[in-house]
């Protein structure tokens, strides 16, 4: 229900209501109230004639949860991005990782070295995306790196960063490469310098060489002085010269900042990622450059907005005309006349949920 407050009836008696910021609004009073998770409020035009249904897509039209106006962008470059995150935000980095039917991150087929990684087929495995990947071919070098698309993972970072890396592999079909140090699937990262030029990296102790699944991690500090970005590579090694004819299921590829191999998080895309056990908290993206503008009756305004970590701010403003207020907004109200204090109590209180 828009605008109205709930209630709810426990073991006979009438619950305390629940409250939304609709109650802030009376019939006329000037303003809007956006929330990004109400995608039936979405369009991706300011037109509203093309629904949103789903992240990833632009934001044209934020139609009023409650208020008397609704917030639309004509100009397309200027519109944000729906996204969704876990509640405490992303901290898988490699774009794609579970978006195992997308050849924007698994290709279909990638030589290299004289050795075709073929993707043959994908699923579901204890609720986890995997995909399984054909290595063939007479090796012309020593390693195979492009199963996953590296570039998907990229991550800013700087000499002396720590991040952790991991992928889950079995064999299911032939056997893994022989004749090198370290044998079958392996983990790597890798820096790159400003211009996008490899200039350090290194690879897990250890490989996926089993019929068993084998979770390969490995962390460790970039190095070089002029690193500016960090990746992460699902890597097969072999001797050049050998006839290579392996097939590996994958899984579980995640690649995070820090020293600890957190949960997974399953990463379809930089705008869609979500973790078992945890509440999607939806946003709107602004790449730079982004706004949602209102039209307004002049005058003072109570403004109130959350990120998607939960952080709130609540201020006054004269004659508001943009109801996108942060690079990455999980709520926005604006309403005529500054909030009380009762008010901003209620508005941070109903937000709280969204913090980590």
């Amino acid at each position: 229900m828009i605008g109205l407050s709930l209630t709810s009836v426990v073991l006979g008696r009438r619950a305390a209501p629940v409250w939304t910021p609709g109650a802030l609004f009376g019939p006329a009073t000037p303003g809007i109230w956006i929330d990004p998770a109400r995608l039936d409020l979405l369009a991706q035009d300011a037109a509203g004639s093309v629904p949103v249904t789903g992240p990833g897509q632009p934001v044209g039209l934020a139609r009023r949860a409650a208020g008397t106006v609704d917030a639309a962008q004509p100009v397309a470059l200027s519109r944000p991005t729906l996204s969704r995150w876990p509640r405490g935000g992303r901290r898988n980095l490699a774009n794609g990782a579970q978006a195992v039917g997308d050849a924007a991150y698994w290709p279909e087929a990638v030589t290299s070295n004289g050795i075709t990684a073929a993707k043959i087929a994908t699923g579901v495995e204890d609720g986890v995306p995997y995909v399984d990947v054909r290595y063939q071919g007479l090796a012309a070098g020593t390693q195979h790196a492009g199963a996953y698309i590296i570039s998907n993972s990229n991550a800013p970072a700087a000499s002396g960063e720590v991040f952790t890396a991991r992928v889950t592999a079995r064999v299911i079909a032939g056997s893994a490469p022989g004749g090198v140090a370290i044998p079958g699937i392996r983990i790597n990262i890798e820096e790159r310098n400003a211009s996008g030029v490899w200039v350090a990296g290194g690879g897990s102790a250890v490989g996926a060489t089993s019929a068993e699944d084998t979770t390969v991690t490995l962390t460790r500090a970039l190095t070089d002085a002029t690193a500016a970005s960090a990746q992460t590579v699902v890597t097969l090694g072999f001797t050049s010269g050998a006839v290579v004819d392996v097939t590996y299921r994958l899984t579980g590829l995640q690649f995070e900042a820090g020293a600890t191999a957190t949960p997974l998080q399953h990463n379809r895309g930089p705008h869609d990622v979500t973790e078992p056990g945890v509440p999607d908290v939806w946003h709107l993206w602004d790449d730079g450059g982004d706004s949602l503008p209102v039209s307004l009756p002049a005058g003072t305004y109570g403004r109130a907005w959350v990120d998607h970590l939960g952080a709130v701010t609540v201020d006054a403003v004269s004659d508001p005309a943009n109801a996108l207020l942060a690079a990455r907004q999980a709520g926005v109200i604006l309403r005529q006349g500054a909030f009380s204090p009762a008010e901003e109590a209620a508005i941070r209180s109903y937000w709280e949920g969204l913090a980590p």
